[in-house]
């Protein structure tokens, strides 16, 4: 009896496409996790708290606040929110930075949320050093998704390790890695 060379191959292959398909990003929506059962039936969700995050000065910290809800906005997909969001980070009493005035003043000017989200990579370089410089307490989460941008990638900062993707928004909402942690020195 012969043998089908493809039956073979198939079962080598098989396990590595399931693999690829696992790890890859593209088209990955949010799944939600059930929840665990203990043995007397009843089901224990486990929540994480959000560590404090400080900043050493006033300034800062409600720039950072307001970053945060830019993102959520563009995670969101509400470019009405974001634009209110960054109009919040550009009127904070007593933060005098040029460079992210200028990014900020560019993201209010943007064409949409495509537009936001370029603008949004924009003002995340210029704000990435102040965040580094100045963070007192806590950690920020710098996170990467390698295909942001037509595959070029973007970065972003966080509060929480779990990702949600403001350049993809719900079409891509996990896709990206935590690249780096900002702690204060």
């Amino acid at each position: 009896m012969k043998r089908n060379p493809f039956k073979r191959l198939e079962k080598t292959l098989m396990p590595l496409a399931v693999i690829s398909l696992m790890l890859s990003c593209k088209g990955e929506k949010e799944a939600n996790p059930s929840p665990e059962t203990t043995g007397s039936g009843t089901a224990k969700t486990e929540v994480k708290e959000t560590a404090r995050i400080a900043f050493e000065e006033d300034a800062t910290q409600q720039v950072f606040a307001s970053y945060l809800k830019l993102k959520d906005a563009l995670v969101a997909g509400n470019p009405d929110a974001a634009k209110a969001a960054a109009a919040d980070m550009g009127r904070v009493p007593g933060f005098e930075n040029e460079i992210v005035t200028a990014e900020i003043e560019a993201f209010l000017s943007a064409d949409g949320i495509d537009g936001q989200r370029a603008s949004f990579l924009k003002l995340n370089e210029k704000l990435e050093p102040i965040l580094r410089d100045h963070i007192s307490e806590g950690a920020v989460y710098k996170q990467f998704c390698p295909m942001a941008f037509n595959d070029e990638g973007g970065f972003w900062f966080s509060d929480k390790e779990e990702i949600r993707n403001p350049y993809f928004g719900d079409r891509m909402l996990k896709c990206g890695k935590v690249e780096d942690k900002l702690v204060a020195l």
